[in-house]
């Protein structure tokens, strides 16, 4: 991919992820929000394969524009708290409300903190630097690092959320890169054609749902360590239970997936080398 192609892929998606954040302050609609974050995913993803060829530490999204990534973030999982509260109709006490208070707080921060200026430094930013070309085997090269996180969910170490949620990332990696190379890099789709996509997005999608129970759980503890004896507490921890039970079970189909994935690369490469 030549430099001016890597640096046209870069400022529309700057332009895109802009186009967006006009948007969310309207009314803070969840599939904006979301539509927002993977954007942002996006970019990142593109500006890690660069990195992984030039090295270039320019190439990192400034601490303020992350800032209102995470804002975002935190208002879409507080959205989904709600909305799962509510489908199942639980009847919990106050946490409802605390849950809708916390919900304005944080879009009272997005729009304290948001501004069309962070948007334009962060595009002169990425705009004004060098790009390098990137060769088809770069994205072989990412590819194979970023495959190596399956191995890190089969191993004998068990993992912590958090890196639970950093394998994601880098699955999700595959994911946007994949995308990009087959609308503007078709020399390097060819190299990568055996990388399974569909069972990466699957994977990737396991563990989101569960990071999203993850995140409930903390929420619901914090709470009731706040509110003990109060209305609702009770109903809260058995919740909190039944969330426990329902994480082990889905790290449990994570590990279990991730080894047939696995299993299923070595006899690719097998057959391949044969």
């Amino acid at each position: 991919m030549k430099r001016a192609k890597v640096k046209a892929i870069v400022i529309q998606k700057i332009h895109d992820i802009a186009s967006t954040c006009k948007t969310i302050e309207d009314n803070f609609d969840q599939d904006t929000i979301h539509d927002f974050r993977i954007k942002v995913r996006s970019l990142r993803s593109f500006l890690r394969l660069q990195r992984i060829h030039s090295d270039e530490a320019g190439t990192k999204i400034s601490k303020k524009f992350m800032q209102l990534y995470h804002i975002a973030g935190r208002i879409r999982d507080t959205q989904l708290e709600i909305d799962h509260l509510a489908a199942n109709n639980l009847e919990i006490g106050l946490y409802p409300d605390q849950l809708h208070h916390t919900l304005e707080l944080q879009k009272e921060e997005w729009r304290q903190l948001y501004s069309k200026k962070t948007i334009r430094k962060l595009s002169r930013k990425l705009s004004g630097l060098k790009y390098k070309a990137l060769p088809p085997y770069v994205l072989r090269k990412f590819f194979n690092d970023r495959m190596g996180t399956l191995d890190m969910i089969t191993g004998t170490m068990p993992l912590t959320d958090t890196e639970i949620h950093d394998v994601r990332k880098k699955i999700k990696d595959i994911l946007y890169t994949s995308k990009i190379a087959k609308k503007k890099w078709k020399a390097a789709v060819k190299l990568v054609d055996d990388i399974p996509v569909k069972q990466l997005e699957h994977l990737a999608d396991l563990i989101g749902d569960r990071n999203d129970d993850r995140i409930m759980l903390e929420h619901l503890t914090a709470f009731s360590l706040k509110n003990t004896g109060k209305p609702g507490i009770n109903t809260i921890k058995l919740l909190m239970d039944k969330e426990r039970d329902t994480l082990l079970q889905k790290k449990k189909d994570i590990v279990a997936y991730a080894g047939e994935l696995t299993l299923h690369e070595k006899d690719n490469t097998r057959d391949q080398t044969q």
